[in-house]
């Protein structure tokens, strides 16, 4: 037993067994992460949402995979340091220490930009959808179609009048509702942008 800790501790004394070995790690756990996440993105059914915001990696490749090859490459590199300490190249794994720390750091930020930015496109469609049913149920959509057909009266232009007609099918109280789902999200993404520390 003894001889045989002595040959494994012989060698791991290879550097660059150390260095293999901590890129084997790397790659385990970058693809563990990155199957996680588009796990648990697929269940939460965020990769529509992210697919319909064009988020990609602009080969023709879904949100998803985008996200994953992200993820992987974001633990990888918090890995990378110790391979690179490992070949004796410390002056190389520094600079990817120092930003693996400020990264890791920082993501309690990150994650709460991002919930912020969901909380805020979240309440603002329902503020949406509820401004938008309380303002048809007033005056307010039968006044600008009473003022489009007197319009429409004074006009005999029959294309005019089909595009008059196009346009009566936009209600104002959807037109309020965009706009304050469109307040509602940018106030979010002002806060996000505020708890990232970003002038």
């Amino acid at each position: 037993m003894d001889k045989f800790l002595e040959t494994v501790e012989k060698i791991w004394a290879n550097s660059f067994v150390q260095a293999l070995v901590y890129l084997i790690i790397a790659f385990v756990a970058g693809w563990l992460a990155s199957f996680i996440v588009k796990k648990l993105f697929k269940m939460l059914k965020l990769d529509a949402k992210f697919d319909k915001w064009g988020v990609n990696d602009g080969r023709d490749g879904t949100a998803l995979k985008f996200i994953g090859r992200l993820v992987f490459l974001i633990v990888f590199l918090l890995f990378l340091p110790a391979v690179l300490t490992a070949l004796g190249l410390q002056s190389v794994s520094k600079p990817i220490t120092d930003f693996a720390s400020t990264f890791i750091s920082y993501i309690p930020n990150i994650i709460a930009a991002i919930i912020l930015v969901f909380v805020g496109v979240f309440l603002g469609q329902i503020l949406s959808t509820t401004v938008s049913v309380l303002l048809s149920k007033t005056k307010i959509d039968t006044l600008s179609e009473k003022f489009k057909s007197k319009k429409n009266a004074s006009e005999s232009n029959e294309n005019e009048e089909s595009e008059d007609t196009a346009a009566n099918r936009v209600k104002i109280s959807d037109i309020i509702g965009k706009i304050i789902n469109a307040a509602v999200v940018l106030i979010a993404i002002v806060q996000a942008v505020t708890v990232l520390d970003i002038e």
